[in-house]
Formats: structure tokens, C-alpha cells, sequence
């Protein structure tokens, strides 16, 4: 993998994508903070040529723009848009499975939340835990200073530069903890299969967050896979091939 992949640029890969299937189920595929559906692209297009399965790639509100407009939004507003592209696509699909990255994975279990009825869940270095000790501090933070360096590009293969922003939003941080310090207590209650991958080597998201999750669900159906090769945006690493031949699987298997 090098500079011939993820060859967009930041205002291709800001835009919602729709690729067509040939199959009753749907994918909604969602990306990360602070990044584009653009990232999420080769995953949703691989699985589309191996299941024939529709998928819908959301923009979520304040990306794909510029970074301080994530200072403006609260993450009810992320919630919404993925109820809204949820809809959509199950009104064009029978079943619908939700594949996310980081906050995209959080957004998906806090979507499963409220739908049962979803088919399965594929998680790619979902956000619940942080690392970052200042994170608790982001109410206070968000007020004194608008951004710092970006999370966004954790990717181990040379060449590949993800079309994110290029600072981190302090008041999106503080959106993303009060998302998932909601979600946590609700996780338990998720009983639909779910195919988690992890990096084992994640700059951005803790460890725990895997197995915290794998623990918690009530899925008679679930199952962890362990990256060894990538970093936290592994949908544009070297783990991309792995991600989709066992997503695949999984999802036929649905």
C-alpha cells in the first residue's frame, strides 16, 4: 500500500457516498471524528463486490468542512444524521447492518440502541474509553481553547494520509465524551451479532474499548479480531483487505 491508494482529495472525500447492491441488505458504513465518509470508501466498496450488499456512507453534521464548526454541533446532532441515513436505507433495503470506525463505532452501538431489529454490527476501533488524561477536563478545556493538534491520521502505511481535519475541536472532544458516557450503560442490552476489530497498536483508542465492549454485549453472536499491522484508521491501512475478506464473512454469515 502507498501513495497509488486514497488518492482524494479532502473535497471528494467530504461528500456522502451511495454505492448500489444487488441484495436485501443494506449497509450503513460511518466514519470517524473529525474525518469523511472518503475514509470509509475502500471498506464499503470492497464489501459491495463481495456480498452485493447496498451500502450508504453519511457525512456526519460539522465535518467535511472546516474544523471549528465541530465546536458548534452536539453529538445529538451526529445521532441524527445517522437516524436519518438508517431510514433511508431501510426503506430501499429489508435488513440493514451498520459498519463504523471510532466514533462512527460509537454512533453505530448507540444506533443498535434504539434498533434491535438491525441485523449485525461491525465495529473498527469503536470510541469508548480515552486515553488522553485531559479528556475529563474538555467542559472546562472547550471554553479556554477552540482546537489542538489532530487525533486524525493514525495510519501505519507510508503514503496514506486520511482526508480529516487537520486540528482536533475541544468542544467536539467534549461532544464525543458525553456521547459515549451515555451509550455505556446501554451496551448490555445489545443482543445482534457483532464482529469487533482491534489494533493492537492504537494511538487513539484504548485497548479497553474492545474488550470493555466484547464483555458487555449480550450477542450470542460476537467475536474480537486482533490487528496486527495497522493503527487506529485501519480501513486505510494495511489491515484493510483483512477487515473486508472477515466482514464479509461475517455479514454473509448474517
Amino acid at each position: 500500500m502507498g501513495e497509488q491508494r486514497f488518492s482524494m482529495t479532502f473535497e471528494e472525500a467530504a461528500r456522502p457516498f451511495d454505492i448500489a447492491g444487488s441484495t436485501d441488505l443494506g449497509l450503513l458504513v460511518v466514519h470517524g471524528f473529525t474525518s469523511t465518509p472518503g475514509s470509509m470508501l475502500e471498506l464499503a466498496q470492497a464489501l459491495n463486490t463481495a456480498g452485493g450488499w447496498t451500502a450508504a456512507l453519511p457525512l456526519l453534521p460539522a465535518h467535511g468542512t472546516v474544523w471549528t464548526d465541530l465546536n458548534k454541533v452536539r453529538w445529538q446532532d451526529w445521532e441524527a444524521a445517522v437516524e436519518a441515513a438508517y431510514q433511508a436505507l431501510a426503506k430501499r433495503c429489508k435488513r440493514v447492518a451498520v459498519v463504523g470506525l471510532s466514533l462512527g463505532g460509537a454512533l453505530t452501538l448507540n444506533l443498535a440502541t434504539k434498533h434491535p431489529e438491525l441485523a449485525g454490527l461491525v465495529l473498527v476501533n469503536h470510541l469508548i474509553f480515552f486515553d488522553d488524561i485531559r479528556v475529563p477536563f474538555a467542559p472546562l478545556i472547550r471554553l479556554l481553547l477552540p482546537g489542538v493538534p489532530a487525533v486524525a491520521g493514525d495510519i501505519k502505511a507510508p503514503g496514506v494520509k486520511e482526508p480529516a481535519y487537520a486540528m482536533t475541536p475541544t468542544g467536539g472532544v467534549d461532544e464525543c465524551r458525553k456521547l459515549v458516557n451515555q451509550l455505556k450503560p446501554q451496551v448490555a442490552g445489545l443482543k445482534m451479532p457483532v464482529l469487533i476489530f482491534k489494533s493492537k497498536e492504537d494511538h487513539v483508542v484504548p485497548l479497553r474499548s474492545a474488550t470493555w465492549t466484547l464483555d458487555q454485549l449480550a450477542s450470542p453472536k460476537k467475536e474480537l479480531i486482533w490487528l496486527d499491522n495497522s493503527y487506529h484508521v485501519a480501513t486505510m491501512d494495511y489491515d484493510l483487505g483483512r477487515i473486508a475478506q472477515e466482514s464479509a464473512k461475517f455479514l454473509h454469515s448474517l
